[in-house]
């Protein structure tokens, strides 16, 4: 989930919302106890948003510095900073009114310390589940982002300077390398599920490295598109056809792996985001194209627009869903249906993200408005 509107208005890549919107179906899904696709929603949404972010900044020279990059990484997510917030004690209140018979006197500091962590957006670097997972669970993203977006103007600058798409791929190679070194360091010291998650799902160092590959991918394109690579004709197109067809093809059967924690790469080590990283970096590459029948497909009206509040609606649609388990979910045989569920949900999430777009939409033109 990239927090970056300003792309889908400049470069006129609609498929790219497009594929934002798959993503985020995705974890949607997982999270509705449809399908268990959220760990390939996040690999995603982190290739994606390295992706876009080269593209929104490559023509910029940005500032850095600590100072600087901490204001550049603020404002980045500083509009879902408030829904943040909001889900957060939304969260908070239905977990008291959960457990409220349970919570003893010298246990409200458990409370303090997750909305402190959650507040600060500092969750994701603590190796415990019940803290990054903490009252709006999907929060640590956010929590992630921060630092990413803090290491971007850092980046770009180096990636800017590559002189070669070969070199590009060596440096991809070798933060591939760096990943896989912490997976196998966390498998020799036996890290429990809990940890190996944190190690290698959550901690924003490592996904640094997904962010990273996405940048370079956005290197490498718009490279090919200034030196006209991409073809239109029928032969590239049923080529790039055939290519998505057999990437749909191998992320069913790395679903599978993960599913069923099948070898090395099905492991609590490495499935989390090593199992998905590859297939990511193609999938974004073909959607960024184009050019096949499954992206254009996938590139529609419906589509695009629920890529655009993606945002909004993974910050709130855990919330929605708790909600619903806890008030509604048993309360009758329709209503504890899995694909009633899901619509209902994901019906009122799309409501939701709509009306905090909107307002977005107009708080922004009121301060264009301001300064003309």
């Amino acid at each position: 989930m990239s927090t970056n509107s300003t792309v889908a208005n400049n470069s006129k890549i609609t498929s790219i919302q497009a594929l934002r919107a798959c993503a985020f179906i995705g974890i949607f899904a997982s999270h509705a106890e449809m399908l268990p696709l959220g760990a390939w929603g996040v690999s995603i949404f982190l290739v994606l948003s390295g992706f876009i972010m080269f593209y929104a900044y490559t023509g910029r020279d940005l500032e850095t510095g600590v100072e600087k990059n901490i204001m550049f990484s603020i404002k980045k997510i500083k509009r879902l900073y408030l829904p943040h917030i909001i889900t957060m004690i939304l969260a908070l209140a239905i977990e008291v009114y959960m457990f409220f018979q349970y919570i003893a006197p010298e246990n409200a500091r458990d409370f303090y310390e997750r909305v402190v962590l959650n507040v600060f957006l500092v969750q994701s670097w603590i190796p415990d589940q019940y803290m990054y997972f903490s009252l709006n669970g999907v929060s640590w993203y956010l929590s992630t982002c921060l630092f990413l977006y803090f290491m971007f103007p850092y980046i770009i600058k180096r990636v800017k300077e590559y002189d070669s798409i070969f070199y590009s791929f060596i440096k991809v190679a070798a933060v591939l390398c760096l990943q896989i070194f912490g997976s196998i360091v966390l498998k020799k010291f036996n890290a429990t599920e809990e940890v190996a998650k944190w190690g290698t799902y959550i901690l924003p160092i490592y996904r640094l490295g997904d962010f990273y590959i996405g940048m370079v991918l956005g290197y490498i394109f718009f490279n090919g598109k200034k030196k006209s690579v991409f073809s239109d004709s029928s032969y590239f197109v049923i080529l790039i056809t055939i290519i998505e067809i057999i990437t749909v093809g191998l992320n069913v059967i790395i679903q599978r792996v993960y599913n069923e924690s099948i070898g090395i790469f099905g492991s609590i080590y490495f499935k989390f985001t090593l199992l998905y990283t590859p297939l990511s970096v193609i999938i974004v590459y073909l959607f960024a194209l184009n050019k096949g029948i499954i992206s254009k497909i996938l590139t529609n009206k419906f589509m695009i627009y629920i890529g655009e509040i993606s945002a909004y609606g993974f910050i709130v649609h855990m919330v929605i869903i708790r909600y619903y388990n806890e008030f509604l979910y048993k309360k009758h045989f329709i209503l504890s249906n899995n694909f009633v569920r899901f619509g209902i949900c994901f019906g009122f999430t799309i409501l939701v993200s709509h009306i905090l777009n909107d307002l977005s939409t107009k708080k922004n033109k009121i301060k264009i408005e301001a300064n003309v």
